[in-house]
C-alpha cells in the first residue's frame, strides 16, 4: 500500500485526578495536540519521539504506550501530496501551468479524477470558525501519482516530567508558532477536529495510563 506514515502524541503530566494533558494553540489550526510526519528511513517510534521533541521542546519525555493505529483510504473526497505539485489547468501533462504550487503534505480536497489526473482544492482556513475566513484557496489538476493512496496514522502516549513548565511557546522548524500549556485531562479536554475523534477513541486508555477515572 502506498501510504504517508503519520504520527499523534498524546503528553500527560501527573498521577490520578491531578493528571494534565499538554495542548497547544496555533493561530491557523486551533487547539490540538503534536502530530507529525514520520521521515523517509524513521520508524513510526522514531518518528512520533522526534515530532514530540520539535513540537514540545521537551528533551524528556518518556515514552509510556503505544495506543493504537488507524488507516485512512486516500483515494476518495481528499488526499495527501506525496510531492511538491505545480497546478494544471485540466487533466492532461501538457495543459497549461497556472503557477500555483502547493507543497509536499499538504492535506487537499478531491473534486474529481479522470484520465490519470485528480481536479484538487487546497484552503487555508480558521479553523476554529468553521465557514469563517479562509486565508487562501487554490484549485487546479495534479497528476494521481503526486497523491498518496492511503495514510496509516499511529498514536502513542508519553510522560513529561512534573517540573515541565506552565506555559511557554516552540517555533517550530522556524515557522510554526505553537504556544504551549497544560488542561486537566479530567473532564475530557475540547480539541480541534481531528483531533478530538482522536482522542474519544484513545481517551480510556489514557486515563488508565495516569491512574485517573473520566
Amino acid at each position: 500500500m502506498d501510504a504517508q506514515r503519520k504520527v499523534t502524541c498524546f503528553v500527560t503530566r501527573g498521577e490520578g485526578a491531578g493528571a494534565e494533558l499538554l495542548v497547544f494553540w496555533h493561530s491557523r489550526s486551533g487547539v490540538q495536540v503534536p502530530a507529525g510526519t514520520v521521515e523517509d528511513g524513521e520508524s513510526f517510534e522514531e518518528g512520533a519521539r522526534r515530532e514530540v521533541r520539535e513540537e514540545t521542546g521537551l528533551p524528556d519525555l518518556e515514552l509510556a504506550a503505544y495506543l493504537g493505529a488507524r488507516t485512512y483510504d486516500l483515494t476518495g473526497s481528499w488526499s495527501v501530496l506525496r510531492r511538491e505539485v505545480e497546478l494544471l489547468a485540466g487533466p492532461a501533462a501538457d495543459a497549461e501551468r497556472t503557477r500555483w504550487k502547493l507543497g509536499r503534505a499538504l492535506n487537499v480536497g478531491v473534486v474529481e479524477r479522470r484520465q490519470g489526473f485528480a481536479r484538487i482544492v487546497y484552503a487555508e482556513e480558521d479553523l476554529e470558525d468553521p465557514g469563517g475566513l479562509v486565508y487562501a484557496r487554490f484549485e487546479g489538476w495534479a497528476r494521481e501519482a503526486d497523491l498518496y493512496q492511503a495514510q496509516e496514522r499511529r498514536f502513542y502516549h508519553f510522560r513529561a516530567p512534573s517540573g515541565a513548565p506552565a506555559r511557554w511557546r516552540v517555533l517550530e522548524n522556524g515557522a510554526h508558532d505553537f504556544h504551549l500549556y497544560w488542561v486537566p485531562l479530567a473532564p475530557k479536554p475540547q480539541l480541534v477536529k481531528p483531533c478530538q475523534e482522536w482522542l474519544d477513541e484513545f481517551y480510556e486508555r489514557l486515563l488508565a495510563g495516569v491512574g485517573a477515572k473520566p
